[in-house]
């Protein structure tokens, strides 16, 4: 099968290449900088996803993925060091795919075009002892002609 949409993210070391195939979310993991194969291979994440898939994490035991569904909700799908977590969905209806970026450990900012030329959308997750808090989405306004993108400069709050 053909990849439609390949991206790259660094974690610890290590260059991660994922992308969406057929509406599949698949990943290959760890190639290091010299181009040395660690452990490469695709896996099948499952779900029914479009458009680019968007990866952060802030430690090389965590990744945490993000796409957005048929149904036009943003899906997270998280590794824990150990096992991959369901598709979770953080709601909302997206007209883009999402932009992520962890700027600092156990936090993770998302960014997305609302429906309808409603604006751009953002969505704060902070891990606690219960697990990932999610926000509801907040309108930071403006219209994006493309997706939006979202940058952590130095490990401090998110420049959108």
């Amino acid at each position: 099968r053909r990849l439609l949409k390949g991206e790259y993210a660094m974690l610890k070391g290590a260059l991660i290449r994922f992308g969406l195939m057929s509406s599949v979310l698949i990943l290959i993991s760890l190639i290091t900088l010299d181009g040395a194969a660690l452990n490469s291979h695709w896996e099948n994440l499952g779900g029914n996803m479009v458009g680019s898939p968007s990866i952060a994490s802030w430690d090389g035991d965590r990744r945490d993925v993000f796409a957005r569904g048929v149904d036009n909700q943003i899906y997270w799908k998280f590794w824990n060091g150990v096992s991959w977590s369901d598709w979770i969905s953080l709601q909302g209806a997206a007209t883009s795919a999402p932009d992520c970026v962890a700027p600092f450990p156990t936090r993770i900012d998302c960014v997305v075009n609302g429906p309808l030329n409603t604006g751009v959308f953002h969505k704060r997750g902070v891990l606690t002892g219960n697990g990932m808090l999610w926000t509801e989405w907040e309108p930071l306004g403006g219209i994006a002609l493309s997706g939006p993108t979202i940058a952590a400069i130095n490990f401090t709050d998110p420049q959108f």
